[in-house]
């Protein structure tokens, strides 16, 4: 009698991938477009309600963070790739660090906006990618749709 055996790192089953028909990908963008306009609802908020003494700084959680990543953008602006630490009491070379948020000034210096207004749209590309990554993984596990979307949007 002859033994097969079958190495564990070996794929001993079909692998099944899930095809996402396009009205269902439609679906997905819809749902992930409206997802980021609920979440940017605070920061409309924020902006709508700036007066002549009171101005929004565009931060609606984690303020801190927020600065020092427009901070990296602004050297990205100025057509520099590494990153100064300007508020320390040691003197430190520039280094290359944050570099996703340089990358964002440095294509600022060819679309001209504002550093919240490149971090806003950053935020909106990354977060349709994100969500759109989601429902794709999703699909591989969830056959049936409903219950696919449903898991998408708990």
């Amino acid at each position: 009698m002859v033994s097969r055996h079958i190495h564990p790192l070996a794929s001993s089953t079909i692998t099944r991938r899930v095809l996402i028909a396009r009205a269902e990908w439609y679906w997905a963008l819809g749902a992930s477009v409206l997802i980021l306009l609920f979440s940017s609802l605070p920061y409309l908020a924020g902006y709508a309600s700036e007066t002549t003494e009171w101005r929004f700084g565009g931060a609606v959680f984690d303020r801190q963070d927020y600065n020092v990543h427009l901070a990296s953008i602004q050297v990205g602006l100025r057509g520099e790739w590494q990153y100064r630490m300007l508020y320390t009491s040691e003197e430190m070379p520039p280094a290359s660090i944050k570099l996703f948020y340089v990358f964002i000034g440095q294509v600022g210096r060819v679309i001209p906006l504002t550093p919240p207004m490149l971090y806003q749209v950053v935020r909106w590309i990354t977060g349709l990618g994100m969500l759109l990554t989601l429902y794709a993984f999703a699909a591989q596990f969830i056959r049936a749709i409903a219950w696919r979307r449903v898991a998408f949007l708990i």
